[in-house]
């Protein structure tokens, strides 16, 4: 009954704030008024109290008090949830929002990618596909990928503007509590998850040891051997699942398959609360992290079992191996570290970007003094990061002036930097002598 309680908060919360986000954005956009904005921003921040209050009735529960009276505070939750979502008729106005959503998206942009699908697993791309590899191909897109095979793959599609950027943690949220573990780290060893076959198999072999599975996916999770009396209800409040790391000995991390080399989120929170992390063996573990001093690997279901079992039999290197972890998670894999190292490179990004898009303007109306701008040494020593497309464009603006020949080498130079840009394979093509009259691509 208390874990339900907990996911009605949350959901209760998830919802008033995307009605408040909604209206918002809807001021910003001009489309209501201040007194409407007022109104909903009041009406949340009410909301809030109520689910504190609601909150804060469960956690004195949960240790130990006598049960609230959940109805009624429940019932105070769902009215100002209702009500925040009547301000302004937010819905109403989600079509407008997607329409602003969809301009923002014809602005140049900065994506990161933490989960990987379609279309990168496509073994060839339709009509669709083609389209979106090649506008993101354009100066106007710059990509970081969380895993280094990942990113390998983005590479081969022609998307040359990618770069390596794992994962890390929010040090606001994931960190040591003070006095948490007084009486010891009560939780020998901490899943929290979804299940996966890989992950059942694995945690089997750690039923009989403390094991705490705290996810979704119950009648999956209990299809493991021994698993049953170690499942528990999701923790969906970021709060709760760092006190829960800091009350656990050993947290356990088993990939999913589109994890192919990198480290997910879970290691390092886990690590920033103070739990000795005990990871699958991926390249990312001994990249970013000194294996066996800092985390600990395992590569089967049986090393698992052993190096858990050591560990829970060995606290004092325990101790050892996560305060060492914690303090480099603190020190180097925060998100605010990773985008410190990343800022130039996303300076240049828009540097460049202004760069091309001033001289397609002025391309538009004088293609001579376009073509002199690309031949500029300050142009030519800006570009970094578009090689491909720098060429690319004297290629198009050399074959608009009629030079057929300086085009064709031009669109040379960009295929050999990037062999699977699609424009410029257009482009070579249809300076072909004679032409090819069919020469459809059919993938990358």
């Amino acid at each position: 009954a208390l874990e339900r309680a907990k996911v009605v908060a949350l959901t209760a919360r998830q919802t008033a704030e995307s009605a408040y986000l909604t209206v918002r954005i809807e001021w910003e956009l001009g489309h209501v008024d201040r007194a409407t904005m007022d109104r909903a921003r009041s009406l949340y921040a009410r909301f809030e109290l109520a689910q504190r209050a609601y909150v804060n009735a469960l956690e004195l529960w949960e240790r130990g008090s006598p049960q609230p009276d959940l109805e009624a505070l429940r019932e105070r939750v769902a009215a100002l949830r209702e009500t925040c979502l009547a301000p302004g008729a937010a819905e109403e106005h989600l079509g407008r929002v997607e329409e602003h959503w969809a301009r923002i998206l014809g602005l140049p942009a900065v994506f990161f990618l933490f989960d990987f699908g379609s279309p990168f697993l496509s073994r060839e791309l339709d009509a669709e596909g083609l389209r979106l590899f090649e506008r993101w191909q354009s100066p106007d897109f710059l990509f970081f990928c969380w895993d280094r095979e990942a990113l390998s793959r983005m590479k081969a599609f022609g998307l040359l503007k990618s770069h390596y950027f794992p994962m890390a943690y929010n040090p606001g949220v994931f960190h040591r509590i003070e006095n948490c573990g007084q009486h010891g780290r009560r939780t020998n060893i901490l899943f929290a998850g979804g299940p996966t076959p890989e992950r059942i198999d694995h945690l089997s072999a750690l039923s009989d040891l403390g094991l705490k599975i705290y996810g979704y996916g119950e009648e999956e999770w209990a299809q493991g051997p021994g698993l049953g009396p170690c499942i528990h209800p999701p923790i969906t409040d970021r709060d709760q699942l760092n006190r829960a790391y800091n009350n656990a000995k050993i947290a356990v991390n088993v990939t999913r398959p589109h994890g192919y080399s990198s480290l997910n989120m879970r290691v390092y929170e886990a690590m920033a609360a103070g739990a000795m992390m005990l990871t699958d063996e991926k390249g990312d573990a001994r990249l970013l992290f000194e294996a066996g001093s800092e985390l600990v690997t395992y590569s089967t279901p049986r090393e698992l079992r052993q190096k858990a079992r050591y560990y829970l039999d060995h606290p004092g290197e325990r101790a050892q191996i996560a305060e060492a972890g914690r303090r480099r998670v603190a020190r180097e894999h925060t998100y605010a570290a990773r985008m410190k190292a990343n800022a130039p490179l996303i300076t240049d990004f828009f540097k460049e970007q202004q760069v091309f898009d001033r001289i397609e303007q002025t391309a538009s109306k004088d293609p001579d003094r376009a073509l002199g701008l690309l031949t500029s040494d300050p142009v030519k020593e800006m570009v970094k990061l578009n090689q491909d497309h720098y060429h690319y464009m004297m290629a198009r603006h050399a074959a608009r002036k009629g030079d057929r020949k300086l085009a064709a080498r031009c669109a040379a130079l960009v295929l050999e930097i990037n062999p699977h840009h699609l424009a410029a394979s257009r482009l070579a093509q249809s300076l072909q002598d004679p032409p090819l009259t069919e020469a459809p691509v059919r993938g990358l």
